[in-house]
């Protein structure tokens, strides 16, 4: 939940036209990165052995292989909290700009989840909902964790001698783009 909405305002525009190239290779560069369709996701705070920026960045596709609209729907969380007056701070937040609990948010997908399960059959019965599934919870794990191990910015760690690496927005949406054959092919896959 500590999506920050400065960051999603600033670099909503990236992206948006781009287009997917007919033959797309594993390992493409930068520059094949910032043409593909994506949409950049800022966190709030320090992230897992980062020392010092205040945001981390992730580009994830515009639009998954199976039609999960990732940036219409960050665009609406955009277009939602701006109706609310709020343009900086956690993107998911009370209409105060106070950072909303994950409990607020697992009462609601407990609630649509059962209903999913009561009304079809994606969610068998015999699986408990409650116990199942929330919000902390990761839907694919074992997948996230592998991307997660790829991201890691250990180099920049270490050629940092020892010092506190400092990352210009300039250089943290480069090392966003350089994330993208991960980060992109990951997100489009889902």
């Amino acid at each position: 939940f500590l999506t920050d909405l400065s960051g999603l305002i600033s670099n909503i525009n990236r992206g948006r036209n781009g287009v997917i190239p007919t033959r797309l290779k594993d390992d493409f560069d930068e520059d094949v990165a910032e043409r593909l369709p994506h949409v950049v996701i800022t966190l709030l705070g320090r992230v897992k052995s980062e020392t010092n920026e205040d945001t981390h960045q992730l580009a994830v596709a515009s639009t998954t292989r199976s039609g999960i609209e990732v940036r219409w729907w960050i665009e609406k969380l955009v277009q939602i909290c701006r109706s609310e007056g709020r343009r900086s701070g956690p993107a998911f937040a009370t209409p105060g700009g106070k950072l909303a609990s994950s409990s607020e948010f697992n009462a609601m997908l407990h609630k649509y989840l059962e209903e999913i399960q009561a009304q079809t059959t994606l969610i068998e019965d015999k699986i408990v909902v409650r116990e199942s599934f929330g919000i902390s919870r990761t839907f694919r794990k074992t997948a996230e964790a592998k991307v997660q191990d790829k991201m890691n910015r250990w180099r920049s760690i270490e050629n940092a001698d020892g010092k506190k690496p400092r990352f210009v927005m300039r250089d943290l949406y480069a090392g966003v783009l350089a994330q993208m054959p991960i980060t992109w092919r990951y997100s489009y896959a889902l």
